[in-house]
């Protein structure tokens, strides 16, 4: 089933309606039930789960490379070993995190980012 999304409406932490491009969006991090989602020109950070977050977007697009982290895979630039490098991280204005793929998510990381890539 395919989830064609192509803007999402949620509140920020501070209870403001942020609306923003599901293509603008490089990565979303859980820590501590905030979540913070990346985003090329921007930071959005709200209480939500990273499940319910994942539940929003189109699941041919998104995957998880580890616990804390779900990736836009049309944003990845190469994946080198277990670390994962994005296109256009730069503009990402707040920590350069080291995103890597654990063991326990790579099968299937790698698995739906070849599906995309022979897709896209």
């Amino acid at each position: 089933m395919k989830r064609e999304v192509k803007q999402l409406e949620i509140k920020d932490v501070s209870g403001q309606e942020v609306i923003f491009q599901v293509q603008d969006i490089l990565y979303a991090l859980i820590n501590n039930n905030i979540l913070t989602i990346y985003l090329e020109f921007d930071v959005v950070v709200t209480q939500m789960s990273l499940k319910s977050f994942a539940s929003m977007l189109p699941i041919d697009k998104f995957a998880k490379p580890h616990n804390s982290y779900l990736i836009s895979l049309e944003k990845i630039e190469v994946i080198r070993g277990k670390h994962i490098f994005l296109k256009n991280k730069s503009k990402v204005r707040s920590g350069e995190e080291l995103l890597h793929i654990t063991q326990e998510f790579a099968k299937e990381f790698r698995h739906k980012y070849e599906i995309f890539k022979q897709n896209n």
